[in-house]
């Protein structure tokens, strides 16, 4: 329904405000704002690459919110306190949705203030509401890749104002992140000095298994890659993975890891991919590649680059 008025009334906005379709690119491989602060860039033209990356950027938004949204209606405090998480998980998980409400009516009003449409996405997570130990680290996998993808697309918007909204977003989630790694007992809440930052293809690869239906971002996203180890992946971890985009055999295939201190990553056979024994802490992403050469931790570098798959997230918690 949504879809269908926002479609209508496109038809009616005056030519002056319209902006054109965004063309795909070519790839290889807060308490709640007013939607008066977006209505306030009506009548500006808003680069066809600013509404690109804010579709995109709401899709994550739409993905989290349905996550918590399914969460919370299945498990209470008294869930969480059972299994041994301290800290009213719950209540925490309800501010984090209500602050990617937030997020999501501004990205989507300022998309409708150039009279275009917010693309609208449903999500399945059957597979990961089984019990809470499941639902926290989805949820802390989901601010990770959010934190990663806001800080990997900042640096296109054009617009100033909106560059800098985009931003407090990005210190917003964040904090989720950081509160989510306590509440999970086993990470630090701050373990690296820098982030990782992700192109969209990249984390469009990561979410792209819980989209149910069509959702096209405009952007194509990398093979999804997925670490089938039944234990946690810690340091001295051999790395197994599944993947659409290679058979069993990882003959001439590489994987590289990355975290958040590395400048490259750490590139090997993809039959010997082990979590080195020092320098990779926290959050790390894993490729595989068809190129040993390591992967730069630079996302304008990195996009010039050919993937077969990935990447895949990791937590190395020490």
């Amino acid at each position: 329904m949504k879809a269908l008025l926002c479609s209508a009334l496109i038809s009616l906005v005056s030519p002056v405000f319209f902006v054109q379709a965004i063309p795909t690119p070519q790839s290889s491989g807060i308490k709640t704002i007013a939607r008066d602060t977006a209505t306030q860039l009506r009548g500006k033209r808003i680069a066809d690459v600013d509404i690109l990356v804010f579709r995109f950027a709401d899709l994550l938004e739409q993905l989290e919110g349905a996550f918590y949204t399914q969460a919370l209606a299945k498990f209470q405090d008294a869930d969480y306190e059972a299994a041994g998480f301290s800290g009213a998980p719950a209540q925490q998980l309800e501010i984090i949705r209500g602050q990617e409400a937030s997020h999501s009516a501004f990205l989507e009003s300022a998309v409708e203030s150039a009279g275009e449409c917010p693309i609208t996405c449903n999500f399945n997570f059957d597979a990961v509401l089984e019990n809470v130990a499941s639902v926290i680290n989805v949820a802390r996998t989901a601010e990770q890749i959010g934190t990663s993808a806001f800080a990997g697309s900042a640096h296109l918007i054009m617009d100033l104002s909106l560059r800098t909204r985009a931003v407090t977003i990005l210190s917003d989630e964040a904090r989720h992140n950081s509160i989510l790694n306590l509440i999970s007992n086993t990470g630090a809440p701050f373990p690296t000095s820098f982030d990782i930052a992700l192109n969209a293809n990249e984390a469009l690869a990561l979410v792209g298994p819980f989209i149910d239906g069509p959702c096209d971002a405009g952007i194509p996203p990398n093979p999804s890659l997925a670490i089938t180890n039944e234990e946690p992946v810690t340091t001295g971890s051999l790395v197994t993975f599944s993947s659409t985009a290679f058979n069993s055999s990882s003959e001439n295939l590489f994987c590289q890891i990355i975290s958040g201190e590395l400048l490259t990553a750490v590139s090997m056979p993809l039959s010997e991919c082990t979590i080195p024994m020092e320098g990779v802490m926290g959050p790390a992403y894993i490729w595989v590649t068809a190129d040993p050469e390591p992967l730069p931790n630079d996302v304008v570098a990195r996009a010039m680059v050919e993937v077969v798959a990935g990447p895949a997230l990791a937590f190395i918690d020490k």
